[in-house]
């Protein structure tokens, strides 16, 4: 039996991490398989074990939590976000307090600097449309 875990339904870019298709992680425990899925834009995080959704809850912190209990285990997905700039979640799968696995995802791989740096231009060109709207209105309604 492969011991890979297989993409959720609702995973339509498998790897990628999209504004859309938001942040997929998947672990295995024994026979059990998780899909920990969050959006991209909503603050949705949801748990599915072998498909079926059983932790689900918005949030709009750099961290969050999920504790649930299977049989006579206790597991804990943990949700930490390491840059707000590169869109980066590293997501944990804990079993009795115990580590299993950890997934690092990003929605860019550009370093901070590179980051800053978009963003910046973003602004500038903000400034420049702005400034030229103004212009615009103010010859054609002053």
């Amino acid at each position: 039996m492969d011991n890979a875990a297989q993409p959720h339904h609702m995973d339509k870019h498998t790897d990628k991490v999209t504004l859309t298709n938001g942040y997929w992680f998947y672990f295995r425990d024994e026979n059990r398989q998780f899909a920990i899925h969050g959006s991209g834009y909503s603050g949705k995080e949801s748990v599915y074990l072998n498909d079926q959704l059983i932790s689900s809850l918005r949030n709009y912190r750099r961290h969050s939590q999920h504790q649930f209990n299977v049989a006579q285990d206790n597991y804990r997905v943990e949700f930490n976000v390491t840059s707000i700039l590169k869109g980066e979640i590293v997501c944990s799968l804990y079993k009795n307090e115990q580590l299993l696995e950890t997934e690092t995802k990003a929605y860019t791989q550009d370093t901070t600097s590179t980051s800053l740096k978009k963003i910046g231009l973003f602004f500038v060109g903000g400034i420049i449309t702005g400034a030229l709207a103004g212009l615009i209105a103010a010859k054609l309604f002053g």
